[in-house]
């Protein structure tokens, strides 16, 4: 799992990965969490285009449910 907000500055609502392509990623130590975290990673798309079933590029594509 990745969280959008590692994207840019971390404020683009329609950023997305799509399934099978490959991306570059970095993890740290969350020390509040006691867990790693994905600190960065390539790969994201923009715009919206995933077009799946809750309307954006995949988890919180903007499609304007509890997820987006």
């Amino acid at each position: 799992f990745v969280h959008r907000k590692v994207h840019g500055d971390g404020r683009d609502r329609s950023a997305f990965l799509v399934e099978g392509t490959s991306v570059t990623y970095e993890v740290e130590w969350d020390d509040r969490k006691g867990k790693y975290a994905c600190s960065s990673c390539t790969g994201f798309k923009t715009g919206g285009g995933g077009g799946d079933q809750w309307g954006g590029g995949g988890w919180g594509g903007g499609g304007g449910d509890q997820w987006g």
